[in-house]
């Protein structure tokens, strides 16, 4: 019994509410209970007291106009139930399509988002082979720039030998000049003596040959 008033007290804190205008849903929300659970309580307590369990035999002697009231009460109460489960169902439908539109929006942005990874990844690869490519070019590079320093080092150390050698040959040709000079200088003055020597000679010859 004190279940029973307990619903009887939820019903008509329910039906209060839904003369809010609220649906069975907020409602059921709103007391905390099964929304399916509200309605068969709900139902159960619009039902004519002739069809309730443990009801006297006595109550079949009502008047036909109490009963006929009460069916009249009875199927509006049912007219209401299926207003509100109609109501329900295009509710429920609404939300139905709602989220089909959106697991149709999250499976499109997944398309969109894996066409998106694949992109990346492929500019990812191209990127890395661009790296690597310019990675082998600089080491090429680098390998060609020390080559040609010791080339050059190896030509420079080679030119100062040879600047060496050139100033060592012009000494030696100076000197080879000088020494030429010399010897020129020493065979003219002998050229001189020896015509010096022969005139005098001569000059002998004759005299001798005078006094002969």
């Amino acid at each position: 019994m004190a279940e029973e008033r307990n619903w009887n007290q939820l019903c008509e804190k329910a039906e209060k509410l839904r003369e809010q205008n609220l649906s069975w849903a907020k409602i059921a929300d709103h007391l905390g209970i099964g929304e399916s659970t509200l309605y068969y309580h709900i139902s159960k307590r619009r039902e004519p007291s002739e069809k309730r369990v443990g009801v006297a035999k006595e109550n079949t002697s009502i008047k036909p106009s109490i009963r006929q009231k009460k069916a009249e009460k009875t199927l509006r109460g049912h007219s209401e139930i299926t207003s509100e489960v109609t109501t329900l169902s295009s509710e429920t439908m609404m939300e139905l399509k709602k989220l089909k539109e959106q697991v149709k929006f999250t499976v499109e942005e997944n398309n969109l988002l894996k066409q998106e990874k694949e992109q990346l990844q492929k500019e990812l690869l191209a990127e890395t082979k661009m790296r690597l490519q310019a990675g082998e070019y600089t080491e090429f590079y680098q390998n060609q720039y020390h080559q040609l320093e010791e080339d050059y080092e190896t030509l420079k150390n080679e030119f100062n030998l040879l600047n060496e050698k050139k100033w060592e040959l012009e000494n030696q040709l100076r000197k080879a000049h000088e020494n030429l000079r010399l010897s020129e200088e020493i065979v003219s003055q002998e050229r001189e003596h020896r015509l010096e020597l022969q005139g005098r000679s001569q000059a002998l010859g004759m005299a001798l040959k005078a006094v002969l």
